[in-house]
C-alpha cells in the first residue's frame, strides 16, 4: 500500500470507530470505489424506529 504500519493502523482505528459509530447509532453506511460483483438479488429490510413501519429494498 505505500504506507507505513503506523500510519495503516490509524487507517485502520479510523474505520472500526465509524463503522461502531454507524451501527450503535442506526447511521448509514456507504460503501464506494474499487471493484465488486454482485452475486444475485439483495433483500434488505428496514424497521422504522418511531412507528414500526417496516419495508424491504430488493436489489439486483
Amino acid at each position: 500500500m505505500g504506507v507505513s504500519r503506523k500510519t495503516f493502523w490509524k487507517y485502520l482505528q479510523n474505520a472500526r470507530q465509524k463503522a461502531a459509530d454507524a451501527f450503535v447509532n442506526g447511521k448509514t453506511i456507504e460503501i464506494s470505489g474499487g471493484e465488486y460483483v454482485n452475486s444475485g438479488e439483495c433483500k434488505i429490510d428496514f424497521l422504522c424506529k418511531e412507528c414500526d413501519h417496516m419495508w424491504e429494498l430488493k436489489s439486483n
